[in-house]
């Protein structure tokens, strides 16, 4: 699980909590962490906030950013939430989209799109639903309400 996947686990728990539904299993994890914490281990590697060797949180953020963009191709795709169109139209198109410097868009080169819409990884190909986890939120934010007065 990385520290990202951790933080949203443990809000949940959080929230768990303060409404009074958490289980058994969350109240012992929680106290098995606790004690961890004051028995001298770091608060971060307890709860596994920690980034290991190798690993960053730039890592996760390029990571959710690929992410939007592939849920954006297989939206493309589909022909109820999209424009039914092919892959080979939708890449055309998320390529055009990514270089345009659209501030929700990392630019990325159609091959490696390609690449990486038919990597083992790809959660998208057949699901286009975008999962809340997976999206650097305040990057979508910053983006939609960079040239507008929300005042």
């Amino acid at each position: 699980m990385t520290p990202k996947e951790q933080r949203q686990r443990l809000l949940c728990l959080a929230e768990q909590l303060r409404d009074g539904s958490e289980t058994l299993e969350d109240r012992a994890y929680l106290a098995s962490r606790l004690e961890a914490v004051c028995e001298g281990e770091d608060a971060k590697k307890a709860f596994g906030l920690a980034y290991t060797r190798g690993t960053s949180r730039t890592d996760e953020d390029n990571r959710a950013e690929l992410n939007l963009t592939l849920s954006w191709v297989a939206a493309a795709k589909d022909k109820t939430l999209g424009h039914g169109w092919t892959l080979t139209k939708a890449l055309d198109e998320a390529e055009k989209i990514c270089k345009e410097r659209n501030p929700m868009f990392k630019p990325l080169e159609r091959s490696y799109l390609e690449k990486v819409w038919y990597s083992s990884r790809n959660k998208y190909k057949d699901d286009p639903s975008l999962k809340l986890a997976d999206v650097n939120l305040s990057r979508v934010i910053s983006a939609l309400t960079r040239n507008h007065d929300l005042r």
